[in-house]
């Protein structure tokens, strides 16, 4: 089912474009092409809140149509198990691959791989990066394994390591705690107070400029992450991560942040990104 944006639905919501489809289909009617369909853009997988222009072809394309579950191996070869032990199993995600199944959402996940990558039905991910990071995503084996680690990371004994690049020139190391609020919105907010948690803290040490431009590799430490919190707090400290459509300027392609290491009681696991950080 597909229909071309006319000139007068120019810059309208994409669900609310959906009228043109069906007419008089309603929100209750909205609701369920989101959930048994993926709603399509010139081809390309959009979400509801995208801005339609004139010209552009929407079409719908239903879940028993789509090829397998949108998780195959072999078209995500980067996609491993970095370690295992102890009742845990760290994952390398690359950029570009979503960590967890997203409702209505009919595009690849990590986490639609855990049992292929496994052979573990009980396997569950304890942690999510966003979809242009890459690095590390962690998983417990076990229920028992996976309620320790969360007493882990409440107790501040999770450590995070991450790499990314970010504009500007920072000197020294710094500490963010400032609280954040995600609400339903696509960009969380940084607010002045602290935030009364103390593991809610991002620490950021330089490690190498580029002063031509204007680029500084930085090392992010954090013990419990909030959604976009590296992201946000490095943007509130006025170094955005280059390339960061959300909270800097440019598209995601120059997007370099990196889960790079993590370690508590019983388990460490390290990876390297696959940029370049020398030079940067």
């Amino acid at each position: 089912m597909k229909c071309v944006v006319p000139e007068s639905y120019q810059g309208r919501r994409l669900d609310q474009t959906l009228e043109l489809l069906m007419p008089g289909i309603g929100r209750r009617g909205q609701k369920r092409i989101w959930e048994k369909h993926r709603v399509e853009v010139d081809g390309r997988p959009r979400e509801k809140g995208f801005r339609v222009s004139r010209g552009q072809e929407i079409s719908l394309v239903a879940a028993k149509d789509l090829h397998g579950s949108g998780f195959e191996l072999e078209d995500w070869p980067d996609v491993r198990i970095v370690k295992e032990m102890a009742g845990y199993a760290a994952l390398y995600k690359p950029a570009g691959l979503h960590t967890a199944i997203l409702k209505s959402r009919f595009e690849a996940s990590l986490e639609q791989g855990l049992e292929a990558l496994l052979a573990n039905k009980e396997a569950r991910l304890l942690n999510r990066l966003d979809r242009p990071t890459s690095g590390l995503v962690l998983a417990g084996l076990q229920p028992e394994t996976a309620k320790r680690y969360l007493q882990f990371q409440s107790r501040g004994k999770v450590l995070k390591y991450y790499l990314a690049v970010c504009r500007g020139r920072l000197d020294k190391e710094t500490e963010v705690g400032q609280r954040i609020i995600s609400a339903d919105r696509k960009a969380v907010r940084v607010l002045a107070e602290k935030d009364p948690d103390p593991l809610r803290r991002t620490l950021v040490t330089p490690l190498a400029t580029d002063r031509s431009r204007e680029l500084t590799l930085v090392r992010v430490r954090i013990f419990k992450g909030a959604r976009h919190q590296i992201r946000a707090h490095l943007a509130w400290l006025g170094f955005p991560l280059a390339g960061d459509p959300l909270y800097g300027q440019g598209t995601d392609t120059d997007f370099r942040l990196h889960h790079h290491r993590i370690e508590f009681p019983g388990f460490m696991a390290e990876v390297e990104p696959d940029w370049n950080t020398d030079p940067i």
